[in-house]
């Protein structure tokens, strides 16, 4: 008798701890997809949970970590790069792995020198051309960094220089430190700053197996390439292009599911389709997410809608640093689904002040040069209102780089072409074509 009532008693806790987590699984439903609750006890919740000074427990965010540094990922990496030595001057293009090795034997001491920026001063072409010669290491990141970002992907703490946006660097070994020389792209003009990183340790960094290649640049061959951006590379052999292929990438159902994820989407949403021709699409409150047949993403949500993906809490002070870095999670989960070897680059930050709107974009690179695609001015397009993504488009591109290589156009032809056609050669670069069935080889006058 005893037993059996020990028995029964043992029945109903198991019984009420079963309800408690069928609770407890439900609340958590509810909370991880809104658009299960009804209207008016959504809005009871969190009028109840603003009522104590806490945020929205409805409210999705892609989490960046704080400001410390050691959170934040490299938006962009150089694609070419050159170093002035005793015996004279290396440089590397269009070969993504040669330019890594160099990069990351010196990575850290380029943020340590953009982490140490005394005063900044403007100066000449002529001075910028005179760094280039000395000894030092010059760096082409492609697209557009933010300056002090440059030392938060490091590790390096840097509160300073967010809105001074560089392509170009040069770090000139001076008899004690380094002298830091950049091109601000806003306004086209040179500026340097003496930093706390020795000469001699950069320099040892850079490695006694580093030896002139013959490189020379524009500004060093004559009048007749004074068209060119001063720094632009020539060598003594032709340049060699890998070859590169493309394709759709096929999206599957947990490829598809990644892509909720990333704009902090529910991928178990009741109202989710797929449709005979490959495309899918979902809708979660105010937000959908389209997946198109040809591999476009497109996400948007209504202006009312404040469940969507928080990349800043709109009363925060933030700095366009964390601002990208938000994004550019976003960013590489999206195209990451696409496979391959291609890699995406930050390559547009705008702001408007008045509608506290940003934008952010996003291009391929494969190989060390950018791929243009033909039908989309960017790989990956943000906006951002009141601290939310509020609409998105990416387009899924899968390239293949192979060890074939080729032998574009001379440099010296196509500078005369495009002064022929356009009037100038500046910003003529080497790049990718994406053509939709083919990548092509092709110089284009890059601004």
């Amino acid at each position: 008798m005893r037993r059996e009532k020990i028995k029964n008693t043992l029945k109903n806790i198991l019984l009420i701890g079963l309800m408690l987590l069928t609770v407890v699984l439900t609340l958590k439903t509810w909370f991880y997809d809104a658009a299960m609750l009804p209207e008016g006890l959504r809005r009871t919740i969190e009028n109840v949970y603003s009522a104590v000074g806490l945020a929205s427990p409805f409210s999705s965010k892609v989490e960046v970590e704080g400001s410390a540094a050691s959170s934040y990922g490299e938006a962009l990496r150089p694609v070419r790069c050159a170093v002035m030595v005793d015996s004279g001057r290396y440089g590397v293009e269009y070969d993504k792995n040669l330019v890594d090795i160099l990069y990351n034997r010196i990575s850290v001491s380029v943020g340590e020198a953009v982490g140490s920026l005394s005063e900044v001063e403007k100066v000449s072409q002529k001075e910028w051309e005179s760094a280039l010669s000395a000894r030092g290491i010059y760096l082409d990141y492609l697209g557009n960094a933010p300056l002090g970002a440059i030392a938060l992907w490091q590790g390096i703490e840097q509160n300073g220089y967010m809105d001074i946006f560089v392509r170009k660097l040069v770090l000139m070994a001076e008899e004690e430190n380094i002298i830091l020389y950049y091109v601000n792209i806003k306004d086209g003009a040179v500026y340097c700053a003496e930093t706390a990183v020795p000469s001699e340790r950069l320099m040892r960094q850079v490695g006694e197996d580093i030896t002139t290649n013959g490189c020379l640049m524009a500004f060093e061959m004559g009048e007749e390439y004074s068209e060119l951006p001063a720094e632009t590379m020539f060598f003594d052999e032709e340049t060699e292009m890998r070859a590169v292929t493309v394709s759709n990438p096929p999206v599957s159902d947990s490829a598809y599911d990644t892509l909720l994820k990333a704009f902090s989407m529910n991928p178990y949403t009741n109202y989710r389709y797929k449709q005979s021709n490959g495309s899918q699409s979902a809708i979660e409150g105010g937000r959908s997410l389209v997946l198109t047949e040809d591999g476009r993403v497109i996400y948007s949500a209504q202006d009312d809608d404040d469940s969507g993906a928080e990349i800043y809490p709109e009363s925060t002070d933030v700095s366009s640093a964390e601002i990208i870095e938000g994004i550019r999670k976003i960013a590489a989960a999206v195209t990451g689904v696409s496979g391959g070897d291609g890699e995406i680059y930050l390559t547009g930050f705008l702001y408007e002040e008045e509608t506290e709107t940003y934008e952010i974009s996003f291009g391929y690179c494969a190989a060390g040069a950018a791929v243009y695609i033909e039908d989309s001015p960017a790989a990956a397009y943000f906006r951002i209102e009141s601290g939310r993504v509020t609409y998105s488009y990416t387009v899924l591109r899968r390239y293949t780089v192979s060890e074939e290589r080729g032998k574009p156009l001379p440099l010296r032809w196509a500078m005369d072409i495009a002064i022929d056609q356009t009037g100038t050669a500046r910003g003529l670069e080497l790049c990718y074509s994406d053509r939709g069935d083919k990548v092509d080889t092709e110089w284009r006058i890059v601004e």
